[in-house]
C-alpha cells in the first residue's frame, strides 16, 4: 500500500504542480542552471501575457534573451550569477514586451533541488510593478518638487530625521545665520542659539519629538552679522506612505522687527504707566459701556481699589462713595469741567475730591477721562492760610485801632485821674470851709444865700457821687484798655515755631475777645491753676483753639437755654501735669449725639446749620493740638442726664511726643 501512494504521488505530482503554477497570479519561468546560456524550460500563461511571448518562442532559449540586450541593468549580473550557483535572488529591471513596450518586472528567483538535494533549475516569480513604480517616480518627482521649492522658500526651512537630528537647512536658513549647511546639521545649527536660550530650547524640541506634537518657540538665534535674531521656530510631524513618523519638517519666522516694536511699545507703555502713575491725580478712564478701562495707582490709594479689581467692571457700580446725582447736577450746572464734591471715607470720615471730567471722542465717541485729588487737607490748609491772613489783617487793625483808642484813652485816663485828685482837695476845701463857717456869725441874709446856693448846687449829692462817677469812669477806661490789649494779643499770628507761653494769660485773652459769643448764654467760670509755667506752643493756633472750644461751647448751650431764657456755664481748667499740662473745656450744651461722634474732627463736617459753621472748628483743633504741638484730645460728653454736655480734655506736652485723638463716647 505504501508503494502504491509513493507511486502515485510521483505520477501525480508533475501534473499538479503544472495546474498549480498555471493558476498562479504572476508569471512564473523556470530554467536550468547547469550550462552558460541558463535554457527555459517552462513559461506559465501569466509570462505570457506579461512579455506577449508564447512558450514555443522561449522553451530552450537562454533566459537572458528575455531582456532583449538590457543585461547591463543594475542587478542583472549578480542575479545570473546567483542563479547559477543555485541561491535566491531578487532585482527589478525593465522588461520588454514582445508586442511593443515595457513594463517594470519584480523577479524573485530559488533553486529547485533534484532527489540528490542539489540544484538543478531555477524557478522565477515575475511580477508587474509598473504601476507601483510609476507611482513612486511621481511620488520622487513630487518630493523632489518640493525640496526644489523648500530650497527656494524665501522663509528658512529645516528638516529633522525621527530621532530630532535636522539634516536639511534650506539656503534662506543658511543665509540668516551665515553658516553652511555642513556647519548646521548634525546639531551644528544649536551652536548659533543664544546661550540663555539654549537649554529651554532643547527641552521643548526633545519634548515635541517625544510625544510627535507640533513644536513652537520663539528664541534668539546669532544672524550672518552677529547680531542675535528674535525668531519664530515652528515644526510639525510629517509621515512616509505608510503612516509611519518621517520626522518633523519646520519654518522660521524672523521676529527681530516685531520683537523690537514690542519692546518699544513696551518701554512707551511703561513710560506712560510711570508717568501716570507718578502724577498727583487719579485718573480713571470710562469707556462708551461705562465700564473702567484706567485706574491708576493714586485712584488706588484715594478709593482703596486695586486696578485689577476695577478694570473692566461699570464706573458707577463701584463702591466709590460718590454722589453720581450730584455729580451729574454739578457737571450740568458748569456745563462740564467739574468741582469740589463731597465723599465718605472708609473709616466714615468725609473730604472732598475735585472732580474733573475731559471727554475723550478722539479716542472713542462716548469715552471719558475723570481725574482729580483728593483736596480735603489741601482746602484745610487754604482755610488756614486765609484765616492766618485775616488774623494778621486782624492784628495790624488792632494794632492801630489799640494806637488811635490808646492815645485818647491815656487823656481821658490822665484827665480823669486828674479830676479825681483835684475833685477830692476840693472836696476837703469845702468841709473845712464849712468847719470854719459853722464856728462864725453870719448875716442872716447871707447865711441863707450860702444855704440857697449849696441846696440849688446839691452840695451833698455832688460830694457823694461825683468820686463814684470819676471811679467807675477810670474802672471803664482800664476795661477798655485791657480789651483793647486783648484783642491785639489774640490777633496777632505769633511764631511759626514752638514758643513758651503762658497758657492762663492766653485763656484769659481769648475768653475776654469772645465774650460777646458766651455772654448771653452762659457764664464763664476760669479755674486755671496759679504759676503754671509756660508751656512750648504756637500762641496764635492755641487761641484760635481755645476760641474755636468755646464758641461751639456756647451754640451747644445756646440751642439748650433758647426755650428757657437762662444760662448754662462754660468752664476752662488748667492743671500740671508735670510733663505736660491738661486743658479742659468744658459746657452744660446738648452733648453730641452716638453717631456722629466719629466724624466730629473731620474737615467740612458740621452739624449746624448752612451760614453758621463750617465744619472746621473742630479740624483746626485737631490739627494744632494733635499734629503741631503732638498732643492728645480725649472727649467726655452725654446727650441727657444730669452729666449733659461735653468736655474737650486736651493734653500738650512739654516735649513734643506721640499724638493722638481720643474719643471717649458716654451715653
Amino acid at each position: 500500500m505504501a508503494g502504491d501512494s509513493t507511486s502515485r504521488r510521483t505520477a501525480l505530482g508533475p501534473e499538479l504542480l503544472g495546474r498549480a503554477l498555471e493558476a498562479c497570479g504572476n508569471g512564473v519561468v523556470i530554467y536550468e542552471i547547469h550550462g552558460e546560456d541558463l535554457p527555459i524550460c517552462w513559461i506559465n500563461r501569466v509570462f505570457t501575457s506579461l512579455t506577449g511571448l508564447s512558450p514555443d518562442q522561449v522553451i530552450g532559449a537562454p533566459v537572458i534573451d528575455l531582456l532583449r540586450g538590457q543585461v547591463d541593468q543594475p542587478g542583472i549580473r549578480q542575479a545570473v550569477a546567483a542563479a547559477r550557483a543555485g541561491k535566491e535572488y531578487h532585482l527589478v529591471v525593465r522588461m520588454p514586451h514582445h508586442g511593443g513596450g515595457w513594463f517594470w518586472d519584480d523577479v524573485h528567483g530559488a533553486p529547485v533541488c533534484g532527489p540528490d538535494g542539489r540544484p538543478t533549475h531555477s524557478i522565477a516569480i515575475h511580477t508587474d510593478i509598473s504601476d507601483r513604480v510609476e507611482a513612486e517616480q511621481r511620488l520622487k518627482s513630487a518630493r523632489d518638487q518640493a525640496v526644489r521649492r523648500l530650497e527656494d522658500f524665501p522663509a528658512p526651512v529645516w528638516r529633522s530625521v525621527p530621532g530630532g537630528t535636522r539634516f536639511h537647512f534650506n539656503r534662506a536658513w543658511c543665509a540668516l545665520t551665515g553658516r553652511t549647511l555642513e556647519q548646521e546639521i548634525d546639531g551644528g545649527w544649536e551652536e548659533g542659539i543664544h546661550p540663555e536660550d539654549r537649554e529651554r530650547v532643547q527641552r521643548g524640541w526633545e519634548e515635541a519629538h517625544r510625544r510627535g506634537r507640533p513644536f513652537a518657540i520663539e528664541y534668539r538665534l546669532r544672524g550672518a552679522d552677529g547680531s542675535w535674531r528674535w525668531v519664530s521656530d515652528q515644526g510639525v510631524e510629517v509621515c512616509d506612505l505608510d503612516g509611519h513618523p518621517a520626522g518633523f519638517q519646520g519654518v522660521c519666522t524672523d521676529l527681530t522687527g516685531r520683537r523690537q516694536a514690542e519692546e518699544a511699545l513696551a518701554w512707551a507703555h511703561g513710560h506712560l504707566s510711570g508717568i501716570i502713575d507718578s502724577l498727583p491725580l487719579f485718573l480713571i478712564s470710562e469707556g462708551a459701556d461705562g465700564r473702567v478701562e484706567l485706574w491708576n495707582r493714586v485712584a488706588e490709594q484715594v478709593f482703596g481699589i486695586a486696578a485689577p479689581d476695577a478694570v473692566g467692571r461699570m464706573l458707577r457700580e463701584l463702591p466709590l462713595d460718590l454722589d453720581w446725582a450730584a455729580i451729574d447736577a454739578r457737571l450740568a450746572e458748569l456745563g462740564g469741567g467739574g468741582g469740589d464734591v463731597c465723599r465718605r471715607r472708609a473709616d466714615g470720615g468725609e473730604t472732598l475730591l475735585n472732580l474733573r471730567l475731559v471727554q475723550l471722542d478722539d479716542v472713542g465717541a462716548g469715552s471719558r477721562l475723570w481725574t482729580g485729588a483728593d483736596v480735603g487737607a489741601q482746602r484745610v490748609a487754604e482755610r488756614h492760610q486765609v484765616q492766618d491772613q485775616k488774623l494778621q489783617s486782624i492784628g495790624q487793625l488792632a494794632a492801630g485801632i489799640a494806637h488811635e483808642i490808646n492815645t485818647p484813652m491815656q487823656f481821658v485816663g490822665d484827665n480823669t485821674r486828674f479830676l479825681s485828685g483835684a475833685f477830692s482837695d476840693l472836696s476837703e476845701l469845702v468841709r473845712e470851709q464849712r468847719a470854719a463857717l459853722g464856728g462864725l456869725t453870719l448875716d442872716p441874709a447871707a447865711a441863707a444865700a450860702l444855704a440857697e446856693a449849696e441846696r440849688r448846687a446839691d452840695l451833698g449829692f455832688l460830694l457823694e457821687e461825683v468820686p463814684k462817677a470819676i471811679a467807675q469812669t477810670l474802672d471803664g477806661v482800664e476795661r477798655v484798655t485791657r480789651i483793647v490789649k486783648a484783642m491785639k494779643e489774640f490777633s496777632h499770628p505769633g511764631a511759626e515755631e514752638l514758643t513758651p507761653t503762658d497758657l492762663n494769660h492766653a485763656i484769659e485773652s481769648t475768653t475776654t475777645v469772645s465774650r460777646n459769643e458766651w455772654k448771653y448764654v452762659a457764664d464763664l467760670n476760669l479755674d486755671l491753676e496759679e504759676g503754671l509755667a509756660p508751656v512750648p506752643i504756637m500762641p496764635g493756633g492755641f487761641n484760635q483753639v481755645v476760641l474755636n472750644l468755646v464758641v461751639n461751647a456756647a451754640h451747644a448751650i445756646g440751642d439748650v437755654v433758647a426755650k428757657s431764657g437762662g444760662k448754662g456755664c462754660i468752664t476752662i481748667t488748667t492743671r500740671d501735669l508735670g510733663e505736660a499740662v491738661q486743658v479742659t473745656v468744658a459746657d452744660t450744651g446738648t452733648g453730641i449725639p452716638e453717631a456722629v461722634r466719629c466724624c466730629i474732627f473731620d474737615p467740612f463736617f458740621t452739624t449746624k446749620e448752612v451760614g453758621k459753621g463750617t465744619g472746621q472748628g473742630l479740624a483746626i483743633v485737631r490739627a494744632e493740638v494733635v499734629g503741631k504741638l503732638g498732643g492728645t484730645i480725649a472727649l467726655r460728653t452725654a446727650t441727657e442726664g444730669p452729666e449733659r454736655g461735653t468736655a474737650f480734655i486736651l493734653t500738650i506736652p512739654r516735649r513734643r511726643g506721640t499724638s493722638q485723638v481720643v474719643r471717649r463716647r458716654e451715653a
